[in-house]
């Protein structure tokens, strides 16, 4: 009778601490459920974005995603950005921490053989999807990586066509490991995709990531003359657009290039040498472009003499690679391929230069901030907002039809958001093959400075497909 006592006793006093933990659960729940609430209305002006319009049980859909067929996310993503989830699907969203589609590395790291790769990824490397104007107007990417295989391997996968062509730059002071895994990617793709021979070990704000840009710049001019543009990319970044809108919009620039600049003329500039040498204008950008293959030639070929002494001059500065492209493209006597043909410095071009620089980015988005509270994912760094759950509305509404790529989408955080976006490229590739046209059929930004002022831009008709910008304010 004693034992029945005691174990009734020790069964109460179970059954109570379990009530009090469910009610200490359940008050956790509700104030971080009603401070992401105030969060979402504060970031967005005190507009919500999202509204209880479908109550979708997210945590059981997620269980259901079968691996590598990231179409099966779709539907729980398109609430995410069309606003028709509930709070609760969202934070669920928010508090995940898996990735969709599994690694293919093993436990150890180790990459697989190309056939066991291909096997895993077979829904997602869709070579039938490659249209006549893809294949006649390969794009070449450049990659500066250091760390984070399986984000490289996934933005790889995300923009790889066969008849493209890639460079990685593996920071020479990355992790063995890392090296090999690359190494072994790349020899799965030996046709177009390659490791860079000779990198460089890059520190951060220094002349090393301007060096390590040139080196892929380099190579990709030796390892084939068919690309027409090229495109940087760093690790923790997305396309917004498929390879198919990246084709139809390169093509609507006519040989010109894109330097997201020239840049404010405030305190930035004073970074740089007072004089630069062939009395060349001070100029700053963004560390993204979208050069033409002739550009890239005449770097190190009928420009060398220009280039050499530029980047002699700016190597002891920081952020060099913010300077060294953008005084050859915004410089009208450089004769820089693609580059703008009229002195910015004329006082008749001063209003059109100003209002250019505060148009904004063509080649990424990114929002700059100095303090996280105005960041939608209220996560930043280097004053640069992180990519979140609560962005994808943006990226999807706004970005899309605006900016080619998405900057500063770590790995680690939020990784449903980096998976929407992968299920949302992917979709858009499938409707592509079923219709044969993009998504994408107005592109407003084409409409700015370096277009009108280019060289090449004046001298060639536009593309049959050119469609002259209007007033209105959408996107796309």
């Amino acid at each position: 009778m004693t034992n029945r006592n005691t174990i009734l006793k020790q069964l109460k006093k179970t059954y109570a601490w379990c009530i009090i933990f469910c009610l200490i659960a359940i008050g956790y729940l509700s104030i971080k459920v009603f401070r992401q609430e105030n969060n979402l209305g504060h970031a967005a002006n005190k507009q919500p974005i999202f509204t209880a319009k479908n109550l979708t049980n997210l945590s059981r859909q997620l269980t259901i995603v079968r691996k590598n067929e990231l179409e099966t996310l779709y539907p729980t993503c398109e609430e995410l950005w069309n606003g028709t989830t509930s709070y609760l699907s969202f934070w669920l969203a928010i508090e995940e921490q898996y990735h969709v589609l599994p690694r293919v590395t093993n436990s150890y790291g180790i990459f697989p053989t190309c056939e066991e790769y291909f096997r895993k990824r077979k829904y997602l490397y869709t070579p039938n999807a490659i249209t006549e104007d893809e294949k006649n107007f390969p794009i070449a990417f450049s990659f500066l990586v250091y760390h984070n295989f399986d984000q490289l391997e996934q933005l790889l996968m995300s923009v790889y066509r066969t008849n493209n062509f890639y460079c990685l730059h593996v920071d020479k002071s990355a992790d063995e490991r890392f090296k090999e895994q690359v190494r072994n990617l790349s020899s799965c793709f030996p046709n177009n995709v390659f490791v860079a021979s000779n990198p460089v070990k890059i520190i951060y704000g220094s002349v090393t990531i301007l060096m390590a840009e040139l080196v892929c710049l380099k190579e990709l001019l030796r390892f084939s003359s068919k690309w027409k543009y090229v495109i940087n990319l760093t690790g923790e970044e997305l396309p917004l657009m498929t390879n198919l809108e990246l084709t139809t919009v390169l093509r609507q620039l006519n040989g010109s290039n894109v330097i997201d600049g020239p840049g404010p003329t405030w305190g930035a500039l004073n970074r740089y040498p007072e004089h630069l040498p062939f009395n060349l204008t001070k100029y700053k950008s963004m560390a993204h472009y979208v050069l033409t293959y002739n550009a890239c030639k005449w770097i190190f070929e009928d420009g060398r003499k220009i280039s050499d002494a530029l980047l002699k001059s700016l190597e002891p500065f920081i952020s060099v690679e913010e300077a060294f492209f953008a005084v050859l493209q915004f410089n009208h006597q450089t004769k820089f391929p693609g580059g703008i043909d009229v002195n910015l410095n004329d006082p008749k071009y001063e209003k059109v230069l100003h209002s250019y620089a505060n148009k904004g980015m063509f080649n990424r988005y990114k929002k700059w901030t100095s303090d996280k509270k105005h960041c939608l994912s209220g996560k930043l760094q280097r004053n640069i907002c992180m990519i979140g759950v609560n962005t994808l509305p943006v990226l999807i509404t706004q970005a899309y039809g605006r900016h080619l790529f998405i900057n500063k989408f770590p790995w680690d955080f939020q990784p449903r958001a980096w998976d929407c976006i992968l299920a949302w490229n992917f979709h858009k590739v499938k409707n592509e093959m079923l219709t044969g046209n993009t998504a994408l059929d107005y592109y407003s930004y084409l409409n700015n400075i370096q277009l009108r002022y280019s060289r090449q831009y004046t001298m060639q008709p536009r593309h049959k497909n050119y469609k002259a910008p209007t007033s209105r304010n959408s996107y796309f």
